[in-house]
């Protein structure tokens, strides 16, 4: 039965036609919560070295060219490698780190691309 049949004196429903009413919307279905898990200090750790490996190791850059990034990421790339790269390491070298890794990552997929 639709709402649009109902008589004007009809002010509330009864039960039976808010049962067909509600079977005629679409059910949303709930998602269990996600669950957080908690990271012990030694995977912290070995996290932080394994980014320490990749993205902070100070990198040999024969021919520099200068590359342009906005004050506020200059100013938090530069936080990050202050507490956690050696005394040698550099934002440069930070972003010639993260440049290598990324092509490295998608070199093939590059090659696809440019075929597209």
């Amino acid at each position: 039965m639709e709402l649009a049949n109902l008589s004007p004196e009809t002010s509330i429903l009864d039960p039976v036609m808010a049962e067909e009413i509600e079977e005629t919307q679409p059910s949303t279905a709930v998602e269990p919560p996600t669950i957080q898990r908690r990271v012990s200090g030694k995977q912290r750790r070995l996290s932080l070295e394994e980014y320490r490996i990749t993205y902070l190791k100070v990198p040999i850059i024969i021919d520099r060219k200068p590359v342009f990034v906005s004050c506020e990421v200059r100013d938090r790339l530069e936080d990050y490698v202050r507490k956690l790269g050696g005394r040698k390491m550099s934002v440069s070298g930070l972003l010639e780190n993260i440049a290598r890794q990324h092509l490295d990552t998608y070199d093939a997929d590059f090659e696809q691309w440019r075929k597209l």
